[in-house]
C-alpha cells in the first residue's frame, strides 16, 4: 500500500512542477478571445508582433452629452485624443473631431479637421460641428446626432508577455476623464474589454463551482456512505485528478476558454463517479480480496470508452472543440490513475471501515426488485417504447441547428454586454466584418466599371435587416467627386473616368482611406456593421451575401473575413463535425465493448441502451429550438462515454452472477440489486456536478449544465430499464474471462471436442458453459439419476461403473480429454456411476447451452456438433467391435479408453 501513496506524492510533486515555471509563474493560462474559439495556436501566434507584420486590436469609446456638441466638447475629446495617442502601444486614435474630411469652404476646398477650424474661426462653431455630424463619411460610423453621440476610436498593438498591455493605460486615462466632469456618459467597448470581463467572468465561474463542489461532494457522499474514509479519500481523489488535469493542459498549451473552461467540472463529475464505484467495491469486497480485483478491469474499460468520446471530439473543425478533446481525455485518465491508486490500493485493508447506509441501500434494492419486475415481465413493452423515444428523438435532432453567441452569450443586464449593446444600438452595430474585393492588378479596384458594381453590391448592403451600415472606398471616392466638383447631391457618384479617380485619392482622401484599400489599389475592403451577435443568423445572412456575390463582374474576386466570419463558418460546420465525431465515438466504443465481451453481438446490444439518451439530447435541443453551441456540441460524446460507464458495469456484474449461479434470471436481479447503488449515486453525483454550472453568467455554460443533467437522468433511466432488458437473454463472456480461463496445454489438440478450433474459441465455448472441481473418492454420476450434463475432462481422471450384485464392475476410464454423459442426454437418464479416481476438472454444458452458443457464436455450434457427433460416431463402431469380440466373430483390437456413459 505504501507505493500507491508514494506514486501519489511523486506525481502531485510533478504536477505541480509542471503547472508552474521557474519564476513561479501558472504556465495554465485563460484565453477568452474570440480566436480562442476559431484560431490555431499557429494561427494566433501569427497575430503577436513581428518585423513583417503586425495585427493590431482596437477600442471604442462612445461618449454622449445631454444637450448639442459645442466647441469646449470638441476641445476636451481633442485633448483625451492627445493624450492617448501619446501612450506607449497606441498606434492611432481617430475621432470625428481630429479626422481630415475635405469640404468646400468660400470656393475653396478645405482639409482641415473640425478642431483645427474652430481654433481658427471659433464663430462659426456651430456651423462647422452641425457639418461634422452630418458628414456622410462619419455619420453612423462615429456620429450620431439622434443620440449626441461619437466613437472615439483606439487602434493599440496587441499585448505582449515581455510588455504592460497597452490597453490598460488607455482604459485608465479614459476613465479618469470621464471622472473629472459630469457632461460626458461614456461608454467603452472592443475585443480587449471584452476577452479581459470574459476572462474573469470565466475565473469566478470557475471559482463558484469549485467552492460549490467542495461543499456539495462531502454531503453526497456521507448521505450514501458511513466512514471518514468515504469522504477523504474520493475528496483526496478529486484534488489529484484535477491537479494532474491542469498540469497536462499547461504542459500541451491548452488555455482556458469558453469550451475548455468546461473540463475542470467534468474531471470532478467523473472523479466522482469512479469513486462512487470504488466506495461500492469496497465495501462488497472481502477483506482479503484486494478491490482492484473488483473494479479494475471495468474501470479501465470505461475508462477507454470515455476517453474514446472525448477523442473523438478531435476531428473537429473548431480548435477550441479539438483542445477540449485533450484535454478531457487527460483528464479521463488523470481520473482513472488518481482512483486507483488512492482508493483501489489505498483502500486495501480498510474495506471493513465503509458502508453503505442501511435506509439507502434497502430502499434502493426494494427499488431495484421492483425496477427488475418491470423489465422481467414487460421486457417487449420496455424495449418497445424505448425505440418510440428514439425515434422521437431522431425527428427532433433533424430540426436541429448549429450557433453561437460570444458577447451575448452574457446575460441582459451584464455591464460588457450592455456597453456592447449601447454601441451596436447607437450606431447600426459594434460586430462586424470585411469583405475584400479583389481585381487584376495594380489600380485595378479604381476602374469605374468595378466602382459601380461595387456601388450596386454596396446598396444591395445596406438594404439588408441584419446590416447596419457599409463603408467602403466607394464612399470616399464618391464623397470625392461631390467635394471637388460642384458639391450638389447628384455629382455624389462614381466618376466616369479613371485618371480622376486616382487624381481624387491623390489630392484629396483622408489618411482613414487606408482602412479600405492597400496601397496599391488592387484591393478594396466593404466594412460591415451588423447588431448580429448569433452565428446562427449571421451564417444565414453570410449565405445571401455570398450569392450576391456572384453578381460582380468576371475578373473581380470577392471573400469574406473577420472573426464573427470564421466563427460563424466554424460553427456552421459543427452540425457535420458532430456526426462524424459521433459517429467515431459510436465506432470506437462498439470495438471497445465488442472485444471486452468477445461479441460483436453483445457489442451491439450493450450500445442500444447508450444510443437512446443521445437521442433524447438531440430531440430535446431540436423540438425546443435551441442552437447547437460550440459547448453543447461536447455533451453527446461526453454523456455517451459516461453512460456506457454504468452499462459495462452492470453487464460485468452480471456476467459474474450468471457463471456464479448458472442461471441468467436471477443473475439479472442479483446484477441490478448490486449496481444500483453506484449507479444511482454516480448519477446524483454527476447531476449536481453539472448543476453547480448552472451558476455561470454564461448563457452556453448553464444550457449545458441543465441539458447535461436531464440527458444524464435519461441515462440513468435507461440503464435500470433497457438495459436489464437487453441483457437479461444473454450470455456474456468478458476479455478477461477468455484470457484467464485455463483449458491446459492446445485444448484444441488434446480435446476432440475442440478439435478444429482456435484456442479463443476453445476459451469462449467454456465460459458459455460451467467449469466444475470433483474431489478424489467422489461419485457425482449414479445410475438412474435424471440426465443433465455433458462433461469433458480437463484435469484428472474418473471412471465409469455399475454395480452387479454388490461388486464393482468398471466400464471405462477417463482422462484429459474424454467426452461422456452425451448419450443419456438424450435418453433423460443417467445409464452408469462415474467416479472421480483423483481430483478432477472437468466442463460442464447441458443442451441449453448448445442452444446459447448455436445463436450468439454459430461457428463455434457448428464445430461442437461435429466433433460431438464424431465421438458418439467412435463411441458407437468401438461398442460394436466389442460386441463382435464378445460373440469371437473377430479378433480384438486394441483401443484408447473413450467414454461410457
Amino acid at each position: 500500500m505504501w507505493r500507491a501513496w508514494f506514486a501519489v506524492l511523486a506525481l502531485v510533486l510533478l504536477a505541480l512542477l509542471a503547472l508552474f515555471d521557474g519564476n513561479g509563474q501558472l504556465r495554465l493560462k485563460i484565453d477568452a478571445s474570440a480566436d480562442a474559439l476559431v484560431a490555431s495556436p499557429q494561427d494566433q501566434e501569427a497575430k503577436q508582433p513581428s518585423a513583417g507584420q503586425i495585427q493590431p486590436e482596437e477600442l471604442l469609446l462612445m461618449l454622449k452629452v445631454p444637450d448639442e456638441w459645442n466647441g469646449a466638447d470638441v476641445r476636451a475629446v481633442a485633448q483625451l485624443a492627445t493624450r492617448l495617442r501619446r501612450l506607449p502601444g497606441v498606434i492611432k486614435v481617430e475621432t470625428p473631431f481630429t479626422t481630415r474630411i475635405p469640404v468646400v469652404e468660400e470656393q475653396s476646398i478645405d482639409v482641415s479637421t473640425l478642431m483645427e477650424r474652430l481654433q481658427r474661426d471659433p464663430g462659426k462653431g456651430r456651423q462647422w460641428i452641425d457639418q461634422t455630424f452630418d458628414e456622410y463619411l462619419l455619420k453612423g460610423f462615429m456620429t450620431n446626432r439622434q443620440a449626441q453621440a461619437i466613437v472615439v476610436r483606439v487602434t493599440l498593438l496587441p499585448k505582449r508577455p515581455d510588455k504592460p498591455d497597452p490597453s490598460v493605460a488607455v482604459q485608465a486615462n479614459i476613465n479618469a476623464f470621464l471622472a473629472g466632469q459630469t457632461r460626458y456618459a461614456g461608454t467603452i467597448t472592443g475585443a480587449k474589454v471584452v476577452e479581459d470581463a470574459i476572462g474573469a467572468q470565466i475565473m469566478h465561474d470557475l471559482s463558484v463551482v469549485l467552492i460549490l463542489t467542495a461543499m456539495i461532494i462531502p454531503v453526497v457522499l456521507l448521505c450514501s456512505f458511513s466512514g471518514f474514509l468515504s469522504v477523504l479519500l474520493p475528496m483526496l481523489s478529486i484534488s489529484m485528478a484535477l491537479l494532474l488535469t491542469l498540469a497536462g493542459m499547461a504542459l500541451t498549451g491548452i488555455n482556458i476558454n469558453l469550451v475548455t473552461a468546461v473540463v475542470p467540472p467534468l474531471v470532478i463529475a467523473l472523479t466522482l463517479a469512479y469513486s462512487m464505484h470504488a466506495l461500492c467495491a469496497a465495501y462488497e469486497a472481502d477483506t482479503t480480496d484486494p478491490i482492484a480485483r473488483r473494479l479494475v478491469l471495468p474501470l479501465v474499460v470505461t475508462g477507454v470508452t470515455t476517453l474514446a468520446g472525448f477523442l473523438a471530439l478531435g476531428i473537429q473543425s473548431m480548435p477550441a472543440i479539438r483542445d477540449f478533446s485533450f484535454a478531457g481525455a487527460i483528464g479521463v485518465v488523470a481520473a482513472q490513475v488518481s482512483v486507483l491508486l488512492i482508493q483501489c490500493y489505498g483502500l486495501h485493508g480498510c474495506t471493513g471501515k465503509i458502508r453503505p447506509r442501511v435506509w439507502l441501500d434497502t430502499s434502493l434494492r426494494s427499488f431495484a426488485s421492483t425496477v427488475h419486475r418491470i423489465t422481467v415481465d414487460r421486457r417487449r413493452t420496455v424495449i418497445g417504447i424505448a425505440l418510440a423515444i428514439f425515434g422521437l428523438g431522431i425527428l427532433g435532432a433533424m430540426q436541429m441547428e448549429a450557433g453561437a453567441k460570444y458577447i451575448r452569450d452574457l446575460p441582459p443586464g451584464n455591464e460588457i454586454r450592455d456597453n456592447f449593446d449601447s454601441i451596436s444600438n447607437t450606431f447600426g452595430g459594434a460586430n462586424g466584418f470585411e469583405i475584400v474585393i479583389e481585381g487584376a492588378g495594380e489600380d485595378a479596384v479604381l476602374l469605374p466599371s468595378v466602382l459601380r458594381s461595387v456601388n450596386t453590391f454596396q446598396l444591395w448592403l445596406d438594404a439588408q435587416p441584419e446590416i447596419g451600415g457599409t463603408i467602403s472606398l466607394v464612399d470616399f471616392v464618391k464623397r470625392l467627386h461631390q467635394t471637388f466638383t460642384t458639391g450638389e447631391p447628384e455629382d455624389f457618384r462614381v466618376p466616369d473616368n479613371y485618371n480622376l479617380v486616382k487624381q481624387l485619392l491623390i489630392i484629396g482622401a483622408p489618411d482613414e482611406v487606408d482602412r479600405y484599400a492597400n496601397l496599391d489599389y488592387s484591393k478594396l475592403i466593404i466594412r460591415v456593421r451588423t447588431p448580429i451577435d448569433d452565428a446562427a443568423e449571421l451564417n444565414r445572412l453570410l449565405e445571401r451575401i455570398e450569392l450576391q456575390i456572384e453578381a460582380l463582374p468576371t475578373g473581380v474576386k470577392a471573400t469574406l473575413q473577420g472573426n464573427a466570419v470564421r466563427l460563424s463558418r466554424t460553427v456552421r460546420d459543427l452540425t457535420s463535425g458532430q456526426l462524424q465525431s459521433f459517429g467515431m465515438a459510436i465506432l470506437a466504443i462498439f470495438l471497445v465493448i465488442s472485444a471486452v465481451f468477445a461479441s460483436f453481438r453483445m457489442g451491439i446490444r450493450a450500445m442500444l441502451p447508450n444510443l437512446l439518451p443521445i437521442a433524447v439530447y438531440y430531440g430535446m435541443i431540436g423540438m425546443s429550438g435551441i442552437s447547437l453551441s460550440p459547448t453543447m456540441a461536447l455533451l453527446a460524446c461526453i454523456v455517451l462515454g459516461i453512460a456506457v460507464d454504468d452499462t459495462l458495469f452492470y453487464l460485468v456484474r452480471f456476467n459474474r452472477a450468471a457463471r456464479s449461479l448458472a442461471n441468467e434470471a436471477r443473475a439479472a436481479k442479483v446484477a441490478l440489486n448490486d449496481v444500483i447503488g453506484p449507479v444511482t449515486l454516480t448519477t446524483v453525483a454527476l447531476v449536481l456536478c453539472f448543476l453547480t454550472m448552472t451558476t455561470s453568467e454564461f448563457e452556453s455554460q448553464y444550457m449545458f449544465a441543465i441539458l447535461a443533467a436531464l440527458t444524464l437522468l435519461a441515462a440513468w433511466i435507461t440503464d435500470l430499464t433497457l438495459t436489464p432488458a437487453i441483457g437479461a437473454r444473454s450470455s456474456i463472456v468478458t476479455l478477461f474471462d477468455v484470457v484467464s480461463v485455463d483449458l491446459g496445454t492446445a485444448p484444441q489438440l488434446t480435446i476432440p471436442l475442440f478439435k478444429d478450433m482456435s484456442p479463443r474459441q476453445a476459451k469462449l465455448f467454456a465460459l458459455l458453459s460451467r467449469i466444475v472441481e470433483v474431489p478424489a473418492g467422489e461419485c457425482f454420476i449414479r445410475v438412474g439419476d435424471p440426465a443433465g450434463d455433458i462433461y469433458v475432462v480437463i484435469e484428472g481422471t474418473g471412471y465409469a461403473w455399475f454395480d452387479r450384485n454388490g461388486t464393482e464392475v468398471q466400464l471405462a476410464d477417463f482422462k484429459r480429454g474424454n467426452t461422456f454423459g452425451e448419450a443419456s442426454t438424450f435418453i433423460k437418464h443417467r445409464t452408469a456411476n462415474v467416479t472421480a479416481a483423483t481430483d478432477m476438472r472437468l466442463l460442464a454444458f447441458d443442451p441449453k447451452t448448445l442452444d446459447r452458443i448455436r445463436i450468439r457464436y454459430p461457428r463455434i455450434a457448428a464445430l461442437v456438433f461435429r466433433n460431438l457427433s464424431a465421438i458418439q460416431a467412435a463411441r458407437l463402431d468401438r461398442t460394436t467391435r466389442k460386441l463382435e469380440e464378445l460373440s469371437g466373430n473377430i479378433q480384438p483390437q486394441p483401443t484408447a479408453p473413450q467414454a461410457a456413459s
